[in-house]
């Protein structure tokens, strides 16, 4: 039986991404998943077979195939993708499937708006609507786990018979690896970025679906993890040229002194953390 490792990586991360690229340039594998949008696989496997990848970004631009702003994608993504850029005159055998849902994208993106319009509104008036991130987020995660279930069979589908398949994932990645061996396909799960501190949103995102499941609600703690998402929003992210910088200055300024101070944390700010639900 092949096996399918499931590689997280944090979403907007470039380093991530750079590290993810050495990874797929230093392996042997004959099948490798890419966590984008099924829309584009056919672009990817010109890519693949040599095309140039400022060809590949036009494209993908006029077919409109990338929701949201393509810069922000692109600068997540281009390190992969570089890494993917003539790899099928190297090895021909090799199969390249972009996974995810065009639906789950596009939710992405529309959350993703949703909440900078929140954080704003916070940043204004100083006060959380509480009720409106909290539906916001229980839609995104009831929405997220229906399009996690239809991805992992689409891998699963197209993983059987090789001997070892590459999935890239998101944050989330151990359960897309739960859902593959749901479907009978032995996985396994790595962080190549170890450790890695989850960003108040990231931990967000957990709380609801955690209290989602649970039905137990604590909206203290709801209401402080939003705050230290609007904090980290208005003074790392608008403060900063890049994602990787806010993020990186965001770890040495704030998460180090909360844990040398002993000041309370939100759980799952890292990895080994995360919460079992």
């Amino acid at each position: 039986m092949g096996l399918v490792e499931v590689f997280a990586l944090p979403t907007h991360l470039r380093a991530a991404s750079e590290r993810m690229a050495e990874v797929l340039r230093g392996s042997e594998f004959d099948a490798l998943f890419l966590n984008i949008s099924r829309r584009l696989n056919k672009l990817v496997k010109a890519l693949a077979e040599g095309a140039p990848y400022e060809e590949f970004i036009e494209r993908a631009r006029e077919e409109a195939l990338i929701p949201g702003p393509l810069s922000s994608w692109e600068y997540a993504e281009k390190p992969i993708l570089l890494a993917v850029r003539g790899i099928l005159n190297e090895r021909p055998e090799l199969e390249i499937w972009c996974y995810k849902r065009p639906e789950a994208v596009q939710l992405s993106v529309r959350v993703a708006e949703e909440i900078a319009r929140l954080v704003l509104r916070t940043c204004l008036t100083g006060k959380v609507d509480l009720d409106e991130w909290r539906s916001l987020l229980r839609r995104f995660s009831e929405a997220s786990a229906g399009f996690l279930e239809d991805e992992a069979e689409y891998v699963a589908e197209r993983a059987r018979g090789k001997e070892r398949a590459i999935c890239i994932s998101g944050i989330n990645g151990r359960r897309l690896k739960e859902h593959l061996s749901r479907c009978k396909v032995k996985a396994s799960l790595s962080y190549p970025v170890v450790p890695y501190h989850l960003t108040p949103i990231e931990v967000l995102v957990r709380e609801v679906e955690r209290e989602r499941r649970s039905s137990v609600e604590d909206d203290e703690r709801i209401i402080k993890i939003i705050r230290y998402h609007v904090n980290f929003v208005r003074n790392y992210i608008l403060t900063s040229r890049t994602y990787d910088e806010a993020y990186f200055k965001w770890v040495k300024h704030v998460v180090s002194w909360m844990r040398f101070k002993k000041v309370p944390l939100p759980k799952a700010y890292t990895i080994e953390g995360l919460p079992k639900f």
